[in-house]
């Protein structure tokens, strides 16, 4: 009886540990990096174009927070790159 009630209480710490509090999620970021192809023609010097690419750059941010069968960050350069990873991911 006690070796029943030792291996339950065993099992139920177990089962907590392997069971996540909150749900496993795919999170899909878009990076604020602007289109870099100008640089290639671009007349400027190379100081002026790094004030204009820190200027032009924003921080990223969240696009889609969706549940997944474990905990994943993507970033993606556009939202149409952001789909195609959902799709992508969520097919796994």
């Amino acid at each position: 009886m006690y070796l029943k009630m030792a291996k339950r209480l065993l099992l139920d710490k177990i089962h907590r540990l392997l069971t996540p509090e909150k749900p496993h999620t795919l999170k899909i970021y878009i990076d604020g990096t602007p289109d870099l192809k100008w640089i290639l023609t671009s007349k400027k010097t190379p100081r002026e174009i790094n004030e204009q690419i820190r200027a032009t750059t924003v921080p990223m941010r969240l696009y889609k927070e969706l549940p997944h069968t474990s905990d994943l960050t993507v970033v993606a350069a556009s939202e149409a790159g952001a789909e195609t990873l959902i799709e992508i991911f969520l097919k796994v």
